[in-house]
């Protein structure tokens, strides 16, 4: 089962085809935000608990087109879209 860093890192590299040095093997890794802190890597507007479990994905202003993936579904802990 991939982890909620690795399903974010493939909507936004192969569903939106958008470039990121992000690769999702640590369990945060694709976060901006982890709790209420800001970190210098991660992909914008992806919020985490520490543990890595992405609860809010905040996308509206990135050019996004097309429907929305059903692989979002796997993101359990997810609450805001």
């Amino acid at each position: 089962m991939s982890s909620d860093c690795e399903i974010v890192v493939d909507l936004w590299t192969i569903y939106w085809n958008k470039t990121t040095t992000v690769n999702g093997t640590h369990p945060t890794d694709c976060c901006k935000y982890v709790g209420s802190d800001e970190q210098t890597s991660g992909i914008s507007g992806v919020f985490c608990t520490s543990d890595g479990k992405v609860t809010k994905i905040e996308w509206a202003y990135m050019s996004l087109k097309g429907s929305i993936p059903p692989e979002i579904g796997n993101l359990k802990n997810l609450q805001e879209l």
